[in-house]
C-alpha cells in the first residue's frame, strides 16, 4: 500500500511507503504533552508539543532558530518557579523576540537572548514560532517577563 503525505505546498500526495504523514498543523488536532523537570533542550521531534514545566526554576532551551523553521512550541509553568527560556547558546544570538502580557503592562522586547519569569505561577505560559530567522514568543505570566 503507498504512503500518504501530506504538506501545505503540495497537499495529499503518494510516495514510497506506507501510512500517513502529515507536515504541519490541523486545526482540531489533539497536541501531545510532555514534562520537563530539568535543565533541557528542546527538540524538532517536540514541534508541536504541550510542554510543562515542573519542579525548580530552570532553564529549557529551544533548538537553533534555522533548523527549527516552522516549528511551535506551547510552554506552560507546571509550577511556581522563575523559569528561563533560552535561545540555543552556541547557535544563536540574540533571535529571541517577545511581547509579553502580565497583570499590569504589556511589553515588547527585540533581540536577545533570554526570557525569564519573574514571579512564576502556575499557568504562565510561553508561545514560541520559528519563522527560520527569529523565534517570536508570546508570553501569558503573572509578572513581568524579564528579556536579557
Amino acid at each position: 500500500m503507498p504512503k500518504l503525505v501530506y504538506t501545505s505546498g503540495k497537499g495529499l500526495v503518494q510516495s514510497a511507503g506506507s501510512g500517513v504523514t502529515i507536515n504541519g498543523f490541523m486545526h482540531g488536532q489533539k497536541s501531545s504533552c510532555i514534562g520537563k523537570t530539568t535543565t533541557a533542550t528542546l527538540t524538532v521531534a517536540e514541534s508541536g508539543k504541550v510542554v510543562t514545566l515542573t519542579g525548580s526554576a530552570f532553564t529549557l532551551s529551544l533548538p537553533g532558530v534555522s533548523a527549527a523553521k516552522g516549528c511551535r512550541y506551547t510552554i506552560i509553568a507546571g509550577a511556581a518557579a522563575n523559569y528561563i527560556l533560552s535561545e540555543l547558546v552556541g547557535t544563536d544570538s540574540n533571535i529571541l523576540t517577545m511581547v509579553s502580557v502580565n497583570a499590569s503592562a504589556t511589553e515588547r522586547d527585540h533581540a536577545f537572548t533570554t526570557a525569564t519569569l519573574s514571579a512564576g505561577a502556575i499557568g504562565d505560559r510561553f508561545e514560541c514560532v520559528s519563522n527560520g530567522t527569529w523565534w517570536v514568543i508570546t508570553a501569558f505570566a503573572n509578572a513581568a517577563v524579564a528579556a536579557a
